[in-house]
């Protein structure tokens, strides 16, 4: 992703604070390190899956003769919350 492990690392487990012209860094407790954590994974996991919608769209989207003279496909997906079927995504 371009991130060193060291900026991965302050931005989960510490808490940055600038006053005025300082720059404070505060150690996250445990629990608080795992909700960061956990933000930063469902982030990535968001961003992935719209490249992924946006590719699938790109690759399915019909031009204009092709609409007019064809039926829609659907798209079904299956993920954690279950199995779904889109006629649009």
């Amino acid at each position: 992703m371009g991130i060193s492990l060291k900026t991965l690392d302050d931005a989960c487990c510490y808490k940055t604070i600038r006053v005025v012209q300082d720059i404070v860094q505060k150690p996250l407790n445990v629990e608080r390190a795992k909700k960061s954590l956990e933000a930063l994974i469902k982030a990535i996991f968001s961003n992935v899956f719209e490249v992924i919608v946006a590719k699938v769209n790109a690759s399915i989207t019909l031009d204009d003769s092709e609409q007019t003279t064809s039926k829609h496909g659907t798209i079904s997906v299956l993920d954690i919350f279950g199995f779904e079927s889109f006629q649009v995504s």
